[in-house]
């Protein structure tokens, strides 16, 4: 039997062939992306209150300072473990009733540092911590080298209370001084 192929189906079969035997490669094909972004507002900001006064918001770089500043207040010159007031009259450190309070008040969570910008004198020292003891024995000493409060401070934890706590060696009326204490929050 005699098998007659005609022209267009020798074209159809040979162009066939050849197209299946090219690689999906040489397939056309375009396509066009964009990325799409989640979002959520991310704010870096704590609040200090000192004992019976306005909350004081942080800022970046030089910060922000308070309204009034605290005391330690001695008669003698020689006074053990001296709670601090508010300036100008103000209330008295206690059991309960911390100084300073500090309150994540942003979205992110804060490594929350405190220091002081230079070394007390020789006859004076000064301890903190974040719990009340009858005296500030078990306190730590707060020094120029920050001190971690709180790795990682959440919007959720309640706020920091923070107690310090003065003291006085045989100083005399030219040791008077003051010191700078600054509240680092940096997020983590």
């Amino acid at each position: 039997m005699k098998i007659t192929i005609k022209p267009k189906q020798m074209l159809a079969l040979v162009l066939g062939t050849l197209l299946s035997l090219m690689p999906l490669a040489f397939a056309a094909s375009e396509s066009v992306y964009t990325t799409i972004y989640w979002n959520i507002a991310s704010v870096d900001a704590f609040t200090v209150t000192l004992l019976s006064e306005d909350a004081t918001t942080s800022a970046p770089a030089a910060g922000t300072a308070t309204a009034k500043n605290i005391e330690f207040n001695s008669s003698t010159g020689t006074t053990s473990w001296d709670l601090p007031s508010v300036t100008g009259g103000g209330s008295e450190q206690g059991d309960g009733t911390p100084i300073i309070t500090i309150d994540n008040t942003g979205t992110t969570n804060l490594m929350m540092n405190i220091s002081i910008d230079s070394a007390v004198a020789e006859c004076m020292g000064l301890n903190y911590d974040t719990s009340w003891h009858a005296n500030g024995a078990d306190g730590i000493t707060l020094s120029t080298t920050e001190i971690t409060l709180d790795a990682s401070f959440t919007p959720a934890e309640s706020a920091i209370a923070l107690y310090l706590w003065g003291n006085f060696s045989d100083c005399g009326y030219s040791d008077a001084t003051t010191r700078t204490l600054t509240i680092n929050g940096t997020t983590v």
